[in-house]
């Protein structure tokens, strides 16, 4: 694919980083086992606006906007992906991730569950209205949704993938629009958002999943837009 690059989402496995790009269109798959030499490994094509992925064991996740659908892609041989699966969402703007047999998808409005245990045959199990999802991470029983649209956290019980409830909604005072928590991380019982609105980022303490509480915040500057945890380490 040509174009200028314009990376929109990436993530690490092991010696390899995915990176889907929606100016190429494409899933470039990148040897980062020398820091000092990176090399690209192989690119697939993909839809028009691939916007979010995540791997797990042999396979990528990838939403895409412009065909509206979750792709399923074998990345065991990393010189030859291969799509092997589809499910049409219908829907644009998503973020996804990946847990056990299951991907979590938000998009402009809704919380979707996806049984991928065949992978060539994914199926939607569950699904829950939101307001406007930004960011989505889970851990164990729960996933952590960070929502501009209502200005909140939101904890979902995801234990009945059938039908996932929200168990609790923190809610922040920021400004509203497209302001507001743009993205969710989680480490033990600590949930770290970071929130465009009041450039901030926030430490929720989310011990007890139906009454999360706000125990910090810290001034990061202007616009912050990601956070990711290492260790005692959040950047």
């Amino acid at each position: 694919a040509g174009g200028t690059p314009t990376p929109s989402d990436i993530t690490v496995a092991g010696r390899y980083a995915y990176v889907i790009d929606d100016s190429r269109n494409d899933l470039q798959i990148i040897d980062i086992s020398n820091p000092a030499g990176m090399a690209t490994t192989s690119s697939l094509s993909l839809g028009e606006t691939p916007d979010s992925i995540s791997v797990q064991g042999r396979y990528a996740y990838v939403t895409d906007s412009g065909s509206t659908d979750l792709k399923i892609i074998d990345v065991s041989n990393p010189t030859a992906p291969t799509i092997v699966g589809t499910l049409v969402i219908g829907a644009t703007g998503m973020k996804t991730t990946v847990s056990g047999r299951y991907v979590y998808i938000i998009d402009s409005t809704s919380f979707r569950i996806i049984d991928v245990s065949n992978p060539t045959a994914p199926i939607q199990v569950g699904s829950l209205e939101l307001s406007t999802p930004r960011a989505i991470t889970v851990s164990g029983h729960y996933a952590y949704v960070a929502d501009t649209g209502s200005d909140s956290l939101k904890i979902i019980d995801v234990s009945n993938p059938a039908s996932p409830t929200l168990a609790s909604n923190l809610a922040f005072t920021s400004f509203g629009g497209s302001l507001g928590p743009q993205d969710v991380a989680v480490a033990g019982r600590y949930v770290y958002i970071v929130d465009s609105g009041l450039d901030d980022l926030k430490v929720i303490d989310v011990a007890s999943s139906t009454a999360p509480v706000s125990i910090g915040t810290l001034t990061v500057g202007t616009l912050p837009s990601g956070v990711y945890l290492s260790g005692r380490y959040a950047y």
